[in-house]
C-alpha cells in the first residue's frame, strides 16, 4: 500500500497511441472496453456541435481518449493507494472529479467536449498555446511587454521557476514566437488550441460552458483538490461548479500549489497520465519530489 499520496491529474498530455497502450495490459483492457462502452455518448455530445471540422473533431477525439485511459489508470491502482488529495492540471480537473466520483464518467465526456467547442462560431481568430522553457516570469514578462504588436497574448500557467505556458490569438502568438527563439529560449514549442485557455480571452464565452457544469450532477468529494487558483482544498459541491468555471480562464499556478502542498509535510506525488508531463514540469521547482514513475509501467 502506497500512503500520503498526492495525485498528479495531468492536462491534455500525450496522445493515448500505440506505445502507450502497451505499457499495461490490464489498463489496455479496461481502456478499450470503456471507449467502446462510452462510444454512443461521444457520439452525442459531439452531434451538438455540428460545424465542427474534421481536425478539431480528431483534436477533442484525442482529449477524451486520454481523459478515459487515465480513468482507467485511476481505477487499476485505486486498491493499492491511500490518497490524501489531487492536484488537477488544467482539464485533468475533469479526470480528477470523474475518478473522485464528483461527476460521471459520461458527464466528463460532455463537459471536455463543451470546453473544446465552447466559443466556436463566435468570430473569434484562432487561438493557440505556446509553452516557453528557460526564462524567468519577470523575463517572459518583459518580452511580451516589449513586443506589444502581439497583442492579445496572455501567461496562462506558471509551471515552475522556468516554465511557462502562454495563451492568445493565434497571429498575435505567431508574432512573439520568434522572440523567445532570438533570446536563447531553452524550449519554445507551439501547441493547437481551440480557445485561449487561462485567460482573460475566454472569459467572454464563460456563460455558455457554465451552462453545461450547472445541466450535470456534481457532488461533494471525500479526497479534496487542491486549486491551481486559491491552493485551497475543495471538497464541496459549489466550490467544484466554481472550479471547473474558472479553470478555463483563470491563470494556473502550478508549481505554486505543489509547493503549498510540500510546504505541509513530506508527500509522495505519483502522475496520474499516460506520460510523464508533470514530472518534467514540477521538476523545475525548486526543492525535492518524490515521484513513483515506475508504479506507471507497473512495477
Amino acid at each position: 500500500m502506497y500512503r500520503n499520496l498526492v495525485l498528479l491529474f495531468d492536462g491534455i498530455g500525450e496522445v493515448i497511441g500505440e506505445k502507450t497502450l502497451g505499457k499495461d495490459p490490464v489498463i489496455t483492457e479496461r481502456y478499450l472496453r470503456m471507449r467502446k462502452h462510452f462510444q454512443e455518448v461521444i457520439e452525442k455530445e459531439l452531434n451538438e456541435f455540428p460545424r465542427r471540422s474534421e481536425e478539431e473533431e480528431n483534436h477533442v477525439k484525442e482529449w477524451i481518449d486520454k481523459y478515459l485511459y487515465d480513468c482507467c489508470m485511476y481505477e487499476r491502482w485505486k486498491p493499492y493507494m491511500e490518497v490524501e488529495a489531487a492536484v488537477p492540471y488544467s482539464i485533468g480537473l475533469i479526470t480528477a472529479l470523474a475518478c473522485l466520483q464528483g461527476i460521471r464518467i459520461e458527464d466528463g465526456i460532455r463537459l471536455i467536449v463543451s470546453s473544446y467547442f465552447y466559443s466556436k462560431g463566435k468570430g473569434e481568430k484562432e487561438m493557440m498555446l505556446m509553452m516557453v522553457a528557460g526564462f524567468e516570469k519577470r523575463e517572459i514578462a518583459a518580452m511580451i511587454e516589449q513586443a506589444r504588436e502581439t497583442g492579445n497574448v496572455f501567461q496562462a500557467a506558471e509551471l515552475g521557476d522556468i516554465y511557462m505556458l502562454l495563451s492568445g490569438l493565434k497571429d498575435s502568438m505567431e508574432k512573439l514566437y520568434p522572440v523567445f527563439i532570438e533570446n536563447g529560449a531553452m524550449k519554445t514549442a507551439k501547441l493547437p488550441a481551440p480557445v485561449a485557455y487561462h485567460t482573460p480571452l475566454a472569459k467572454k464565452h464563460i456563460q455558455e460552458f457554465e451552462s453545461y457544469v450547472r445541466d450535470i450532477e456534481v457532488k461533494d468529494i471525500r479526497i479534496p483538490i487542491c486549486s491551481m487558483y486559491s491552493n485551497q482544498m475543495l471538497c464541496r459541491k459549489e466550490q467544484l461548479q466554481r472550479e471547473l468555471v474558472i479553470n478555463l480562464y483563470r491563470k494556473m499556478n502550478a508549481a505554486g500549489c505543489i509547493e503549498a502542498i510540500m510546504q505541509k509535510r513530506e508527500r509522495i506525488f505519483f502522475e496520474i497520465g499516460a506520460g510523464k508531463s508533470l514530472y518534467k514540469i514540477y521538476r523545475s521547482i525548486n526543492g525535492e519530489i518524490n515521484i513513483l514513475k515506475n508504479l506507471r509501467e507497473g512495477n
